[in-house]
């Protein structure tokens, strides 16, 4: 097995690595303060589509390092981008998630225990969630795991952030032609080795991906698509305060007779420039200017239209809709089918995260704790939209009225409705038939507490009700019949 295969089969999903790594290889620290944390080059200033495509091929060939600190620069200048992507990654990470036993075993329950309680114990563990799910716009994202020992028991007491700028996809395989080659397994730059950084090293890491087309982590992120929608919005801008910039203000220009000099000449320059913006000049007090305003003077309706078109196109792309951008008052439409797609992304990005969690957290945590040929517990995100309990309960009093029976237990966990503790306690709301036949909610509240010696008074209600929804049918059926043809 080559270099390539072994270090592919450490982050092949459900796949355990050939040698267990030694327990005590797992306590030093491999991440430390580099370079790549504080030297930045301010990719955006100035950048040009040229500049763009320059940065997207070097990143196709495996390094990273400009299109991560490009990408980083977008998300803090442009809200839209930095807002729709904290939107998807809070919407994953904010979920509620339950650890579930590999079988109903009593000791596979017991392991799901335990290992609910060690991953709870992780300090942070909903943020480090959070950057992980960096790859939605990256296509990667990486932690490192710091272990201790914790009575006698091998846990992670730390998930640390690894810097985007310091993965590189290339890999060295000494059996090939070509010693250098990219193959897209992730490798970490080091000051020591700078240029094709060192394997990652089992159990040390979650590097988790985002699998939004086929393709290479560096490759597969939103980001790819959203760089070009940024670029275009900035050079809109960019147009846009000129614009106001130069028809917002007006012109100013002073005169000055012959035989002035220079350095007074200067003196009018500067007193100008001083009450405003760009958009001043001095000339002879004979002297005939012309101004010509421009066809579009004024007018900022094109650069804004097309800001927000980039606006819509980017939220499209990262929540899968337009979300309040296209819906309309009053209308649900629009926004019902946002929310169904949104649900979608939603369960796609969190089972790409359970997939990580599990095989690059959990995993390691049961072999060394459980042992290696346990089938480990696994961690699962809820995903099910709320119920709409009113829409639930509009069904629910229907069903009922037509006689159909349910349990008091399962009408209480529904509707999260705690049981009285005493009679004292007891407050109940008994609501009039609704005409759909059966026992109103009265009887059947009556039937489920009484004792024997009341039989004789359900049976008069049951009586009752039987009577008046026998009258209200015929009175139904005459009324239709007339109503028919207005014949009798």
């Amino acid at each position: 097995m080559n270099v390539l295969q072994k270090l592919g089969r450490a982050f092949r999903a459900g796949a355990k690595p050939e040698t267990i790594p030694d327990r005590g290889s797992l306590l030093e620290t491999v991440v430390g303060p580099t370079r790549y944390e504080t030297q930045r080059t301010y990719v955006t200033d100035g950048i040009t589509p040229e500049d763009l495509t320059s940065i997207l091929k070097s990143a196709d060939t495996g390094h990273v390092s400009r299109q991560s600190e490009l990408f980083s620069a977008i998300e803090e200048k442009d809200s839209r981008i930095g807002g729709v992507l904290q939107t998807r990654r809070v919407a994953v990470s904010s979920l509620k998630w339950e650890i579930i036993p590999a079988s109903s075993k009593p000791e596979d329950e017991e392991r799901a225990a335990q290992m609910r309680e060690y991953i709870q114990a992780i300090p942070q563990l909903r943020e480090s969630m959070t950057t992980l799910l960096d790859a939605i716009g990256r296509g990667y994202s990486g932690l490192e795991i710091h272990w201790e020992y914790k009575d006698n028991q091998l846990l992670p007491s730390e998930l640390t952030w690894v810097h985007p700028s310091r993965w590189t996809f290339y890999g060295v395989d000494s059996n090939a032609a070509n010693p250098l080659i990219f193959y897209g397994t992730p490798q970490l730059l080091t000051d020591e080795n700078p240029s094709l950084g060192i394997p990652l090293q089992p159990f040390k890491f979650i590097f988790h991906r985002a699998r939004h087309r086929a393709g290479y982590p560096n490759t597969s992120g939103l980001c790819r698509a959203l760089v070009w929608y940024w670029l275009l919005k900035n050079y809109s801008l960019k147009d846009w305060a000129v614009l106001l910039e130069r028809y917002s203000m007006p012109f100013r220009y002073a005169t000055y007779p012959d035989g002035t000099e220079d350095d007074e000449k200067l003196d009018m320059m500067n007193e100008l420039a001083q009450m405003g913006t760009d958009g001043f000049g001095i000339v002879r007090d004979d002297a005939e200017i012309h101004f010509v305003d421009a066809l579009n003077a004024g007018h900022t309706t094109t650069n804004k239209e097309f800001a927000e078109y980039l606006d819509k196109e980017i939220t499209i792309l990262v929540l899968g809709h337009a979300g309040l951008s296209e819906g309309t008052p009053g209308k649900l439409g629009n926004e019902q089918a946002a929310s169904d797609l949104r649900q979608d992304l939603l369960a796609a990005d969190a089972m790409q995260l359970e997939e990580t969690l599990n095989d690059q957290l959990l995993l390691p945590i049961s072999i060394y704790n459980f042992g290696e040929d346990v089938a480990p517990p696994r961690l699962q995100f809820s995903v099910d939209p709320p119920i709409d309990l009113q829409r639930e309960a509009d069904r629910d009093i229907k069903i009922l009225g037509t006689g159909i029976a349910t349990s008091e237990r399962a009408f209480r966990e529904k509707y999260n409705i705690p049981a009285p503790e005493s009679e004292k306690d007891e407050l109940v709301i008994k609501p009039q038939s609704n005409g759909f036949g059966g026992l109103p909610f009265e009887a059947k509240l009556i039937r489920a507490n009484a004792a024997d010696d009341d039989s004789s008074e359900l049976d008069r209600i049951e009586d009752g009700q039987k009577k008046r929804v026998r009258r209200t049918s015929i009175s139904s059926m005459r009324l239709n019949f007339k109503s028919g043809d207005g014949t009798p």
